[in-house]
């Protein structure tokens, strides 16, 4: 899919777009609710609300720290998710900031992007998360990765776990193809479709 017009998500003023596929949670392929969990195991949730708090820690490097805020901005922001960085996290209570980003190890072989729920609420959404991290890992910069794991964190799947399921390489999955595509750094249409569906 070429990403050119005069939006970013690969969707001119007036163009007419049908979803090609159900990729957030939950879809008929992923219907396992949101709990909390870890890195060693994960789950995949939505965040609790359209106003999305993020937090970059200081593990995140200058080079990152500009992809994941770029990612946010021009990617997510468009949504209708309202994203905002507060000036320190909340890692507890009933404001937590949504999504918690850091540098660091991952315990599996070939991943260099991880998200997961740290804190899922006990009323609500069952596929609602108060609190998402996600972790890259040292080294890895790339726009296309921060897209990625944000789309995670919002509860967007891969294509084998969407509705119709789609090959995790179909380029129509902009920045949620697997593995990351440094040329799909846009969530592209059907990934905005998804979250103003959603939120």
């Amino acid at each position: 899919m070429a990403l050119v017009s005069g939006a970013i998500f690969g969707m001119g003023a007036g163009t007419a777009w049908a979803s090609v596929t159900d990729n957030m949670v939950p879809t008929a392929n992923y219907s396992l609710s949101c709990r909390s969990s870890t890195l060693a195991d994960p789950a995949l949730c939505q965040t609790d609300n359209a106003v999305l708090t993020a937090y970059i820690q200081d593990s995140v490097g200058a080079a990152l720290s500009i992809s994941i805020h770029a990612s946010l901005d021009d990617s997510y922001n468009g949504t209708a998710l309202n994203v905002s960085y507060p000036a320190t996290a909340v890692y507890s209570g009933t404001a937590e900031t949504d999504i918690i980003y850091q540098v660091g190890d991952i315990p599996y072989a070939g991943l260099i992007g991880y998200a997961w729920c740290n804190n899922a609420p006990e009323t609500g959404s069952p596929f609602a998360c108060d609190q998402q991290y996600v972790r890259i890992e040292s080294g890895y910069t790339s726009r296309a990765l921060a897209c990625h794991e944000t789309g995670h964190a919002v509860g967007l799947t891969h294509g084998a776990n969407a509705s119709p399921q789609l090959i995790n390489t179909d380029s129509r999955l902009g920045c949620l193809v697997t593995p990351v595509n440094n040329t799909l750094q846009y969530l592209g249409p059907n990934n905005v479709d998804a979250i103003n569906a959603a939120y």
